[in-house]
């Protein structure tokens, strides 16, 4: 297995995903048995990975009956690195538009994992037009896709929106 050094990965995701990226779908017990984990453990990984959209279910061919296996929907760990920590700022927002009332503080907290998102977007696409493996359009796709999702994140809380609404518009008076 390729080693690998995490910016946001556990080690227990990061064990996962090598076996199903390096060695293609696996059942359940497979994979228990390959990376060591606990059963609750690797229940509680597979489950965030597929919520993730990281990994899907797929039916394999073992001996002469066809089970349930899991299969990696990314291409390495550093492309499911950045899928992750996106995937987890839109978390951290609904976690912070959970709250009844927002405080000043909570809405720097939204500014804040907002900005994350963004700039960990920025590092992923330009990663992958360093690479030349994907073409302009389609990282073109990809960016409206994520900005779009932290849109409708935000639009979705609605008092999450009008909060960072009167932010806003609190930083435009104070440049004019």
């Amino acid at each position: 297995m390729p080693r690998f050094t995490s910016l946001y990965l556990s080690n227990g995701v990061a064990k996962v995903l090598s076996i199903l990226i390096y060695g293609g779908a696996k059942t359940w017990s497979e994979i228990l048995r390959e990376t060591g984990l606990s059963k609750s453990g690797l229940s509680k990984i597979l489950k965030r990975l597929r919520r993730n959209d990281l990994v899907e279910e797929v039916l394999v061919s073992r001996g002469d009956k066809k089970v349930k296996a899991y299969r990696a929907k990314v291409s390495s760990l550093i492309d499911a690195d950045f899928r992750m920590a996106l995937y987890d700022f839109l978390e951290d927002l609904d976690e912070i538009a959970k709250k009844q009332r927002l405080s000043q503080k909570d809405v720097e907290e939204a500014l804040d994992v907002m900005s994350d998102y963004i700039y960990w977007l920025t590092i992923y696409v330009t990663r992958k037009m360093l690479q030349k493996k994907v073409s302009p359009k389609k990282l073109a796709e990809t960016v409206e896709k994520a900005i779009q999702e932290l849109i409708r994140k935000i639009k979705k809380n609605k008092h999450l929106y009008r909060e960072l609404r009167k932010k806003q518009t609190k930083l435009l008076e104070e440049i004019i």
